[in-house]
């Protein structure tokens, strides 16, 4: 006799389909669920060891970039010649100078740096600021702001009238905004020209130089 309990109890196949269904879907979850992880994981790691290349870059890069700042020597100052010119009819004197060692010194001194003060508008200006100065007494004579390289150090100038004349030396203070380090020329005769730099063979004898620009070789 078949026991009417057991007819209750039982479950139909449909049902038990359905619950190995589930246990499947739930094993197949549970599988992607741990494989994202695992990515994650993974590309979490990636990352951070991305980021701490990045950072021992940098560190290395700052080290290296103070070891070439502490070898930088003083600027020498050169002068290599003047012009006359005119603004607004008044007459000027341009002199103009260079920095002989210039190539001494790395061009990441002069990028633009947006997050030091800005040069009156420009908001991009040098990282180093060049100015000039008379001596005896420290006048500011000019100054620049907006140099993007080394070589632009063989362009450098102060204006005078060109009736009254010009200081006895001059010399310029470099000044690394960043580190605050200064670096000081020695102080260079403004009426000493170099002959070498400024003017070929032709120019270079000391008398004819004299009558030619009337300046002091002694």
């Amino acid at each position: 006799m078949t026991n009417p309990l057991s007819k209750q109890t039982s479950r139909p196949k449909s049902c038990r389909a359905n619950m190995d269904l589930s246990g499947f879907a739930r094993a197949s979850f549970w599988k992607i669920t741990t494989g994202a992880s695992l990515l994650v994981s993974v590309f979490c790691m990636a990352g951070l060891v991305g980021a701490q290349k990045t950072e021992l870059a940098r560190q290395s890069s700052i080290v290296q970039e103070m070891s070439t700042l502490e070898k930088l020597p003083s600027p020498q100052l050169e002068f290599v010649g003047k012009e006359d010119y005119e603004v607004n009819g008044a007459q000027w004197t341009r002199y103009k100078l260079t920095v002989a060692n210039r190539r001494r010194y790395p061009d990441f001194l002069w990028q633009p740096s947006p997050n030091l003060p800005p040069c009156g508008k420009n908001e991009n200006a040098a990282r180093t600021w060049v100015e000039v100065f008379g001596s005896p007494g420290g006048k500011r004579l000019g100054g620049f702001c907006g140099l993007r390289a080394s070589a632009d150090l063989d362009r450098l100038w102060f204006p005078e009238p060109s009736r009254e004349s010009a200081p006895a030396c001059v010399y310029i203070v470099m000044t690394d905004r960043q580190t605050g380090k200064k670096y000081n020329s020695q102080a260079s005769n403004s009426m000493k020209i170099n002959l070498k730099r400024a003017y070929p063979k032709s120019l270079r004898h000391p008398r004819e130089t004299r009558r030619l620009f009337g300046l002091s070789l002694a």
